[in-house]
């Protein structure tokens, strides 16, 4: 019962957020790509919660801000920017919900059908399980949709199976990236 709540809660809820193919008409917990962050949060929180990824290494041009609390249907929301840019712009958006990948892939999977004729204007894309780009002893497992036929945006449902030495739990994502952020992330290969 608990599990097909879930996936009436998360379908009711990816339905209401794409009204159309473009990826700011996408909210995840409230928010859309380019929002302010402080439209949501004071300066002085924002910058008290600033987190950089391990993976990054010594780059610091973008940041993640973790709200680590229910947010909506979430179990956390993460909400990534540049450093460098006073406004706080939105540049990537991550809504989790934490299980084991088995049970993610089968959830991720009946959610998908829902959704799949709300993006029709979208290059709709599924990568099956591949290796995690910045840690080889993890997986992903991606439905994503391209939003854009000129730029990178992308809209995805995504199975993460962590490495035990990650340190991060096994978690389904609905992750939305700007073409920015997408650029930035492959920069880091």
């Amino acid at each position: 019962m608990k599990r097909l709540l879930l996936i009436l809660i998360l379908t009711l809820s990816i339905q209401s957020w794409t009204k159309a193919d473009d990826i700011g008409d996408f909210e995840i917990a409230g928010m859309t790509i380019g929002d302010s962050l402080l439209d949501y949060f004071t300066k002085k929180k924002i910058d008290k919660g600033k987190f950089f990824e391990k993976e990054q290494g010594k780059r610091k041009d973008v940041a993640r801000f973790y709200i680590r609390e229910k947010k909506g249907n979430y179990d956390w929301t993460a909400v990534s920017y540049k450093t460098s840019d006073k406004d706080y712009k939105i540049i990537e958006l991550s809504g989790f919900v934490f299980m084991n990948f088995t049970k993610c892939i089968k959830e991720r999977n009946k959610i998908d059908e829902s959704i799949k004729s709300l993006f029709t204007n979208s290059e709709r894309q599924v990568t099956g399980k591949v290796e995690h780009f910045l840690d080889k002893n993890s997986f992903t497992d991606n439905i994503i949709y391209w939003t854009s036929t000129t730029k990178n945006d992308l809209i995805s449902l995504t199975c993460y199976d962590w490495s035990d030495v990650s340190g991060y739990r096994d978690q389904f994502r609905v992750e939305a990236y700007s073409d920015e952020y997408h650029k930035w992330l492959k920069s880091l290969e």
